[in-house]
């Protein structure tokens, strides 16, 4: 049994926030700011949030960031 991920108003999890102490999480947009919340949540999302980041955004996309 999985425990849902808790996630800001535009769907990022909460639990991310420490890696983003010069952003208010809320203020990101996943999309416009793809980039960012695709490098944080590879560099120190634990696997909840690395399913999350993999169900979010497409292959190719994270291809492409790579």
């Amino acid at each position: 049994m999985t425990i849902p991920l808790e996630l800001t108003p535009t769907g990022i999890p909460v639990a991310l926030r420490p890696h983003f102490q010069e952003y208010t999480l809320e203020d990101l947009d996943p999309e416009r700011h793809a980039s960012i919340v695709i490098e944080r949540t590879l560099a120190w999302g634990n696997l909840p949030e690395l399913r999350w980041l993999f169900q979010r955004y497409r292959r190719e996309q994270l291809a492409e960031w790579v």
